[in-house]
């Protein structure tokens, strides 16, 4: 057995329960990323070795007791080998599988099928050789809250994107239900936006499954379960690309069919750039739109002739002609202070417009609280005391009271707007404001609950109580 990746990569076993003398032996080395090296079997104890092709991403192996392998996959998933590790297959892709890394799975000889699978996001539990699989973690630590929506087709409806896949919960909160991807890894990072019409459509940004270095625009039909990429393509340079980021995403409020994304890209001898495109059919076609450079978030005023606003780290810009053509507007806005120095910050949330008034926009800003404009944006003020320092990620307008405003701040928990005293006071009480970055949704069918997601788990509170 010759390989050089048997010197700098670690060894790892797997013993044939019923078969002597038959065991596996599979490489990987870790530094910033896993490193996968080959896959041997054995017949004969370690005397002769038999190279054979692993599965992509191999982090772990069991062995049962009929001879079929079973794979834990650092993207997540299990797949499966019923000729000795010659060939590998995914399972039903209609039944839940584990959807994040699987760093171990181990066989309880004494019940044949049982197995438990261990990784980041958690334990599963499978008792029929792995067909089927079911959350074994309660009592475990909470999942740290990537991102937080609220459906307001459905009362109650919410969903979570934690360490490690999707959560629902259709009683405000109270209870949540791992809503488990398919084995495929592709799944986004962060909820974008869900349909208002139909609250099982969500979409999203993830890392895309044609590049490692791009992200990509998936959508859910299945309240999460299924995700599916969509084929947003880029026509501004010719030629392949190396990679591409999305960065803002919008539904037309008057037609949600209809979908804008929007980001930036760089090109192979042709340097960086940015796009903007919109869609009436899931892309299948799409539409070249005017970009704009560094664009963040992206916001569609309600109304037949809505203005589109677009927000970068610098300035904000609108639209009357569609994203056709922009003008800069902003004028008071305090453009150092949109972005963080020095790192990557999204403004999604940070840019919202009153949705009892197309004239009344709201930015949140980096240690300057909130600026309001009631012109449309063409000017801005500060509305800032109790929040003169805080990064503000998120702010949330009551759906049935425009004067009751709310943001999520960074480090330093929620706020709620007093009209009567003209300043920001803290809503804290119980919420870990130092594993608190600013994640904030309002319930629409019960405006007086907020939700924020922390590292450690999804925060309620009932105003109205």
């Amino acid at each position: 057995m010759e390989d050089n990746h048997l010197v700098t990569h670690y060894p790892h076993f797997a013993f044939d329960p019923a078969r002597p003398g038959t065991l596996y032996v599979w490489y990987f080395g870790q530094d910033y990323f896993f490193d996968y090296g080959p896959l041997f079997r054995s017949r004969d104890g370690g005397a002769t070795w038999v190279k054979l092709t692993p599965p992509p991403n191999l982090l772990d192996l069991v062995a049962l007791p009929d001879g079929t392998l079973l794979a834990g996959l650092e993207h997540g998933g299990v797949l499966r080998s019923s000729d000795f590790g010659e060939t590998w297959s995914p399972f039903d892709w209609e039944n839940p599988v584990p959807n994040a890394s699987i760093y171990r799975m181990v066989a309880f000889p004494g019940k044949p099928g049982t197995l438990l699978a261990a990784g980041p996001g958690g334990l599963w539990a499978s008792a029929d050789h792995g067909v089927t699989w079911a959350a074994s973690d309660e009592g475990l630590a909470a999942n740290e809250v990537a991102s937080l929506a609220t459906g307001p087709a459905v009362p109650t409806f919410l969903v979570a994107k934690a360490d490690s896949g999707f959560f629902r919960s259709t009683d405000q909160g109270r209870t949540w239900l791992r809503v488990y991807s398919e084995v495929s890894w592709e799944q986004p990072w962060e909820i974008e936006a869900i349909d208002p019409r139909h609250p099982w459509s969500l979409y999203g940004f993830g890392e895309s499954g044609h590049s490692y270095t791009s992200s990509g625009l998936f959508r859910s039909t299945t309240g999460g379960r299924r995700w599916r990429e969509l084929p947003v393509s880029y026509s501004y340079a010719p030629g392949s690309h190396s990679s591409s980021w999305m960065t803002a995403f919008a539904l037309d409020p008057q037609n949600p069919d209809v979908l804008y994304v929007g980001g930036g890209y760089f090109f192979h001898y042709q340097g960086p750039g940015d796009f903007l495109v919109r869609s009436d059919d899931g892309f299948a076609t799409e539409t070249d739109l005017t970009p704009l450079h560094g664009l963040q978030a992206l916001t569609i005023a309600p109304g037949e002739d809505g203005a589109f606003y677009g927000l970068t780290c610098k300035r904000l810009y609108q639209s009357h002609d569609r994203a056709t053509t922009w003008q800069r507007v902003g004028r008071g806005l305090p453009a150092r202070k949109l972005c963080p120095k020095g790192r990557w910050w999204s403004l999604r949330n940070a840019l919202v417009i009153d949705p009892g008034d197309p004239k009344r926009l709201y930015v949140g800003t980096v240690g300057e609280g909130v600026y309001v404009s009631e012109d449309g944006g063409a000017t801005f003020r500060a509305m800032n005391r109790g929040l003169e320092t805080a990064q503000v990620v998120t702010v949330l307008i009551d759906p049935t009271d425009s004067t009751k405003l709310y943001a999520g701040t960074r480090d330093h928990g929620v706020y709620r707007w007093s009209a009567q005293w003209k300043r920001w006071f803290p809503l804290n009480n119980g919420l870990p404001k130092h594993q608190y970055r600013g994640l904030l949704a309002i319930d629409p069918n019960d405006p007086a609950v907020l939700y924020a997601g922390t590292a450690g788990g999804v925060f309620r509170i009932d105003l109205g109580e």
